[in-house]
């Protein structure tokens, strides 16, 4: 039987050592439309030292980089 893994999301905080949950707050967004069908992009970043904004289509199984 094949292990779960756990995908946990943590920040840095400034002036603190180590990292912490995030503190999730809603927001509005815009230029999210995919480029070819229109549908909603799922943003995403590379870490460090990086740093490439990049997009995710689901319907077009398509990533997309921000220029």
């Amino acid at each position: 039987m094949e292990e779960i893994q756990k995908l946990s999301f943590m920040v840095k905080k400034e002036g603190e050592k180590g990292l912490v949950n995030p503190r999730w707050r809603k927001c509005e967004v815009e230029n999210i439309t995919c480029p070819q069908c229109g549908g909603m992009l799922i943003p995403g970043f590379t870490p460090s030292p990086t740093k490439i904004l990049y997009s995710y289509c689901s319907r077009c199984n398509d990533y997309f980089v921000g220029e």
